[in-house]
């Protein structure tokens, strides 16, 4: 799907051009993890060459995305909130 294409490039610290798709804006900041443009042709063109030109936020959005993804989004982290929300449901079921 787009979303695990999505974040599987974060992942690899690879500097990604998003629309606000989903629960892009809830997850990336925008000039931190990823550009976020609307869909537009033009603001994509323009995030395109903007990141052709400028190594330096190639190397910032990607590190910083795949920090993300490390710290926020970690296959520990998401059994751990799975595991809270299946507790949550069995409990809620209980009372």
């Amino acid at each position: 799907t787009t979303a695990r294409s999505l974040f599987e490039c974060l992942a690899m610290g690879k500097p990604v051009i998003t629309t606000n798709m989903g629960e892009v804006s809830e997850i990336l900041r925008d000039g931190e993890h990823a550009l976020i443009v609307e869909p537009e042709k033009g603001e994509v063109a323009a995030a395109i060459v903007k990141l052709i030109r400028d190594r330096k936020l190639q190397d910032k959005l990607g590190k910083n995305a795949q920090k993300l993804m490390r710290t926020e989004y970690s296959v520990q982290k998401i059994a751990r909130r799975t595991v809270q929300v299946y507790d949550h449901v069995l409990n809620g079921q209980q009372a």
